[in-house]
């Protein structure tokens, strides 16, 4: 089983060395990191010297296009939608809704530069990060839907304009996907498709996606206020998807916004997830969340928590 972090990196290279070499010595095999438009345009330096630091230490590391168009999971600030506000969703009244739209061409390939982009610096691949359905309006959504039903988008959910949600994450999926191997055959493609009622109708037709690596989830019981036996049901709906269709299954843990006293479920979740035997386990996020947003109340002794169930699955 590989275990793995997220990270949210800095730009300076011994602030890299010794993270990584930190969760190197927190029983990670990888490491995902976070890279928002802001750092693509702005701080380099967290992208392009991360992959050689991180494989010094032995870990395998995978970009994410964190909060990219405000449109997946993550941090949202968007250069992108700020320069072309054309790729926003629009609701039926034509109003901006400030979320980019997957159907929009636009998107699709400043998606695809971004993975250029990253090419020469050595990833051993990419993590599109809670893709999700949108509810979009835009003049290319309305043409996708009438090509496909042959008729105009309803301004109603109907069970075709549910399925053509769902399609079209799908079929960004498996463009970027496409994108991934054809710029090295060997690169990783990994998706984390959330397990909300709207979205996780998409796992299977995610897994029957011929150049997705690994397909994973992230029932983060915590942040929703659930018991931790929300982790546990998720991930026995999950694994049986992921073997059927021969992916690699990845859960994702909650180290993020834990509120104080709850910690030790990190401990006790990662655990019995294990035990429920997923390829992968990985976890959002470095430290807790600290000095982020998504800092936990008391950050350290959620991390603590995390690198302890970490240490003994590695031992076990």
């Amino acid at each position: 089983m590989r275990l793995a972090l997220s990270y949210y990196g800095s730009y300076l290279s011994e602030h890299l060395e010794n993270d990584l070499k930190e969760i190197e010595n927190s029983y990670c095999d990888d490491v995902v990191i976070t890279i928002s438009e802001n750092d693509l345009n702005y701080f380099p330096g967290k992208w392009q010297l991360a992959p050689k630091i991180a494989h010094d230490y032995g870990l395998k590391i995978y970009a994410d296009f964190w909060g990219f168009a405000c449109a997946f999971g993550g941090g949202r600030i968007s250069k992108l939608l700020v320069e072309h506000p054309e790729v926003s969703q629009v609701d039926s009244d034509g109003k901006n809704l400030g979320i980019g739209c997957m159907n929009i061409p636009l998107l699709k390939k400043t998606y695809e530069d971004f993975i250029e982009k990253l090419a020469p610096y050595e990833y051993d691949g990419y993590l599109i990060d809670e893709p999700t359905k949108n509810k979009c309006y835009c003049s290319w959504c309305r043409k996708r839907y009438e090509e496909e039903y042959d008729q105009p988008i309803p301004l109603k959910e109907t069970p075709n304009l549910k399925q053509f949600r769902k399609k079209s994450v799908i079929k960004f999926i498996e463009e970027m996907c496409t994108k991934i191997k054809k710029v090295n055959s060997k690169l990783t493609a990994w998706t984390v498709i959330m397990p909300t009622p709207a979205d996780k109708d998409m796992w299977k037709d995610a897994a029957k996606i011929s150049n997705l690596d690994i397909l994973g989830t992230d029932p983060y019981w915590l942040v929703v206020g659930r018991d931790i036996s929300l982790l546990f049901e998720i991930t026995k709906q999950f694994l049986p998807i992921c073997k059927h269709y021969n992916k690699i299954s990845d859960i994702w843990i909650n180290c993020w916004k834990i509120p104080q006293g709850k910690e030790k479920e990190i401990y006790e979740g990662t655990k019995k997830c294990a035990e429920l035997k997923p390829d992968r386990i990985s976890a959002w996020s470095y430290k807790g969340g600290m000095g982020t947003y998504e800092t936990s109340d008391n950050p350290l002794e959620a991390w603590k928590n995390l690198v302890n169930a970490y240490k003994e699955i590695k031992n076990e």
